[in-house]
């Protein structure tokens, strides 16, 4: 799992450096990325996101508070 997090990481980076203009088309799209994972975590039972990612009740809520913050910070004037 902490590979996810350095591709998004790489993610914000990528878009920082490569469009310093577009932040808030940055945040957009990995907040938007991240929103389905928090759902299907929800919505998968048991301890596997489609059978291959390990993940349990703490994961869920911190993708769902992740996607939340991103796209609020998306859609705010302050980025």
């Amino acid at each position: 799992m902490r590979c996810a997090f350095c591709l998004t990481s790489a993610g914000f980076l990528f878009g920082a450096i490569r469009f310093p203009d577009h932040a808030q088309t940055t945040l957009k799209i990995i907040g938007w990325a991240y929103l389905p994972v928090a759902v299907l975590g929800f919505l998968r039972p048991g301890d596997l996101l489609l059978g291959m990612v390990q993940i349990n009740d703490p994961d869920r809520w911190l993708h769902l508070a992740l996607a939340a913050g991103i796209l609020v910070l998306a859609f705010s004037t302050l980025a």
